[in-house]
């Protein structure tokens, strides 16, 4: 896993903070462990979809069925998706 990779998911799961826990004075790194689990999910999924399902995944299994919206998980799914691939194409381009 690339720091950029890392940096760019973190700011938009962090930005999410779909429990609310940044907002109440979370330390920013609250959500990192399941920012790894997602990065590796993006590595193993062909869409936003899919993306999705495996952020739902993973926070039921860090905060229990505390959290489910699928909507929410979608949009930021897709943002994630679209953002993770234009680095990727980036880096490639660059020879990185």
């Amino acid at each position: 896993m690339t720091t950029a990779i890392f940096k760019l998911t973190s700011k938009i799961i962090n930005e999410w903070d779909p429990y609310g826990l940044l907002a109440l004075g979370a330390p920013d790194d609250e959500y990192e462990a399941e920012i790894k689990e997602i990065i590796n999910a993006w590595a193993d999924v062909s869409t936003p979809e899919e993306l999705a399902k495996e952020i739902n995944r993973v926070m039921n299994w860090y905060f229990g069925k505390l959290y489910y919206n699928k909507e929410q998980s979608l949009t930021v799914a897709k943002k994630l998706f679209a953002a993770l691939n234009d680095l990727k194409a980036t880096a490639r381009e660059s020879g990185a």
